[in-house]
């Protein structure tokens, strides 16, 4: 099967939704499929850097495509608008535009899997796809772009990741009970974490982690707080990018 998957995670980030779409990416692969991953240009000069950061297995190939936004004159525009104004929250219409114009699939497509309803919205009645969500609809706009691709006829699945995700999806959409999937995400095993975990120990402790993201409602600020209540507990954070860890940490 030729798969297209639309991430528009930035690759090479210091995201955690990269490392998902690249290992999302390697599965499908892995199982045979024609994989070709849409993303936006980060750092790194090429694929092979892509492929070596994210720590793709070398007999794993998928085709890799890095997209520029700036490469059209009104999302150069509207990208220094958001700069600019971010209260404008107008990012997902740069999206929606570069994908309606820019965005083409060259080499065939079966089914198309995305986690990005922008780059994803204009493809609804052309190509069978199955659409990922990690939270609710933050807007009206969000919520109506959302129930036009769930109720399409080329959606195959409506994939969210949490059982509670999947009630509060179906009080807003109730007649999707049979796309509906959960799928929580997951991770390979990470074979070097216990010996790095163990050097930072000072002594025999108990432990708690967090993995993921430390803006705002991730609920880092509970984590600072327990942390301090619990001194006989050592509290290991995996994750978030430069500006949010200095600002949190110093």
């Amino acid at each position: 099967m030729r798969i297209h998957y639309l991430s528009s995670s930035t690759l090479i980030s210091d995201s955690a939704n990269g490392v998902h779409v690249m290992k999302m990416a390697e599965a499908f692969t892995g199982l045979n499929h024609e994989v070709t991953l849409h993303a936006l240009k980060g750092r790194g000069e090429t694929s092979q850097n892509v492929f070596n950061h994210y720590g793709v297995h070398q007999n794993c190939y998928f085709k890799l495509k890095r997209h520029d936004h700036d490469n059209l004159w009104i999302c150069r525009v509207l990208n220094a608008l958001c700069r600019w104004i971010p209260t404008l929250r107008i990012g997902g219409l740069t999206s929606l535009i570069y994908a309606s114009t820019a965005l083409k699939f060259r080499h065939g497509v079966d089914l198309l899997v995305s986690r990005n309803m922008y780059w994803l919205f204009p493809f609804r009645d052309t190509y069978p796809f199955i659409y990922e969500t990690h939270s609710p609809p933050e807007s009206i706009v969000h919520q109506y772009l959302e129930r036009k691709l769930v109720h399409s006829k080329n959606c195959k699945g409506f994939v969210v990741i949490s059982e509670k995700l999947k009630e509060a999806y179906l009080q807003i959409f109730p007649n999707i009970n049979d796309k509906i999937i959960v799928a929580h995400d997951a991770a390979e095993d990470p074979k070097e974490a216990e010996s790095v975990i163990k050097k930072t120990l000072k002594r025999p402790i108990k432990n708690i982690g967090y993995v993921g993201n430390l803006y705002n409602g991730r609920g880092i600020d509970v984590i600072i707080a327990a942390a301090k209540a619990l001194p006989d507990y050592q509290f290991h954070i995996v994750g978030g990018s430069a500006k949010p860890i200095e600002k949190i940490f110093t």
